[in-house]
């Protein structure tokens, strides 16, 4: 429990973070080799594996920190590379920068080891999580969140390349997206049932991370309609036919909406994440884009999808803002922010 004692590094001046100590620590890493992991022993109990880090010191860069406390505590050096994220002890009230760091040289002899007999030992990614959820569970989220932020593959389950060249764009940042084609069905229901029905049918074929996604374009003098049936409408009119769906209509609004279903492969727990954009329904123009990207004229914008640059429409579309809230929560969800 925090004593009341502060340490000379940075504090935190929000309210919920007053008084909370800034670390940083290193998941070292040996190189190219994601599947073992670098633990030393605890300076309180030489039977307790912990990961290296520690305090900051002042002016000190985080990463910077990391390194040093990695050379420090296990007498290793090396590259920082991704920040797996920051987390929070609520009960001694630290908050940890984490960092992966991999390792290119490793001493014989360190501070550490010569002055209170600290050991160091590389285990597997398993073993190391089980060693730790043993005395330091709060740190096994290191270990966890690693698959996730360490640039790690996530499989988009569709047939459809256009819409997997946006997503591999979209999530560019955070995973490696793989494409991977599967003829799923598509029941007659809501967008949730189909996309839920899609990611039970991919996870009897898969067991890693994968996501699934429906679109609907929806116009609201139709009550709606096309809606989940667009690919349907579109197949039969092409765009020009949706725009004369509606062009005897005064009301030409319209909103365009994306589904999209992750499953971590592993559990039965199915996550949606929803992006919805509104705007109105025009008179076909545009060559970028594919499907029904032509007739649709987004709010605030004097472009339809198809006139955009692929790089404009994937900050803006339904889908990068569904996406994005799926890169969003998976990566809380690792890291327990």
């Amino acid at each position: 429990m925090f004593n009341g004692v502060l340490h000379s590094t940075n504090l935190y001046d929000s309210d919920e973070m007053v008084g909370y100590r800034e670390r940083a620590a290193s998941l070292c890493l040996k190189q190219g080799n994601d599947e073992q992991v670098l633990l030393v022993t605890s300076s309180r109990d030489p039977n307790c594996w912990v990961i290296p880090g520690g305090g900051i010191e002042p002016n000190e860069d985080t990463s910077a920190a990391a390194r040093r406390e990695a050379f420090e505590e296990a007498g290793v050096r090396g590259n920082t590379e991704a920040c797996l994220g920051n987390f929070i002890d609520t009960e001694r009230k630290l908050r940890t920068c984490v960092f992966i760091l991999r390792v290119n040289e490793e001493l014989d002899d360190w501070e550490d080891s010569s002055r209170i007999g600290r050991r160091r030992h590389w285990f597997s990614l398993q073993e190391a999580r089980a060693a730790l959820l043993e005395l330091k569970a709060s740190q096994a989220y290191y270990i966890d969140s690693l698959s996730v932020l360490a640039m790690k593959k996530v499989v988009f389950v569709t047939e459809n390349e256009e819409k997997y060249s946006e997503a591999k764009e979209i999530l560019s940042s955070h995973f490696d997206v793989m494409f991977k084609p599967m003829s799923l069905v598509e029941i007659q229901g809501s967008s949730e049932d189909i996309v839920i029905n899609k990611c039970k049918e991919a996870k009897e074929k898969l067991n890693v991370p994968f996501f699934v996604e429906d679109s609907s374009l929806c116009f609201n003098a139709l009550n709606g309609l096309p809606g989940q049936y667009v690919k349907w409408f579109l197949e039969a009119l092409g765009p020009s036919g949706l725009y004369k769906l509606v062009s005897a209509y005064e009301d030409k609004t319209a909103y365009a909406m994306c589904i999209v279903g992750y499953s971590d492969g592993q559990s039965d727990e199915i996550r949606l994440f929803h992006g919805r954009v509104d705007g109105k329904i025009v008179d076909p123009s545009g060559v970028h884009g594919f499907g029904w990207d032509a007739c649709f004229l987004p709010d605030n914008s004097n472009e339809s999808f198809a006139q955009m640059p692929k790089a404009k429409k994937c900050e803006i579309s339904h889908r990068a803002l569904a996406l994005k809230n799926m890169c969003d929560a998976v990566i809380r969800s690792a890291t327990g922010d």
